[in-house]
């Protein structure tokens, strides 16, 4: 099953991230979501690109699952994800609906826009 769907509407792309409970980004969904912003950068029938959550969360950042084997330091990082969203070709709105939790608030910042609706949480822990 995908983790990442992608729909293209009106010359837009929804990518939506579902990998419950949280929506953590792990391997193999930042390795989707790599390959759906380097497909999409090319697509000339999109104009943009939405990035979302499911369940009522937007993304929970990365999966604590991979702590201990070290899987979330597999490229592509998170970092990557970012910095690939940064240089998009393309202007990146992330959709938040619900709780933004750890490295994914910082998303917000990273994408060329952003849009709020019902916000439950946004939480942004210390890392040191």
């Amino acid at each position: 099953m995908a983790e990442v769907t992608c729909r293209v509407a009106d010359g837009v792309a929804v990518l939506e991230i579902r990998h419950p409970p949280v929506n953590a980004l792990s391997h193999s969904v930042r390795c989707e979501l790599q390959e759906h912003v380097r497909r999409l950068a090319s697509d000339l029938q999109v104009g943009g690109i939405v990035l979302t959550g499911s369940e009522g969360r937007f993304i929970a950042g990365a999966d604590i699952h991979e702590f201990e084997t070290g899987a979330y330091l597999k490229a592509p990082t998170i970092r990557d994800l970012q910095q690939q969203l940064e240089v998009s070709s393309k202007p990146v709105v992330a959709a938040i609906h619900g709780a933004a939790l750890g490295a994914a608030s910082s998303w917000l910042w990273r994408a060329t826009g952003e849009s709020l609706r019902e916000v439950h949480v946004l939480d942004y822990p210390r890392s040191d």
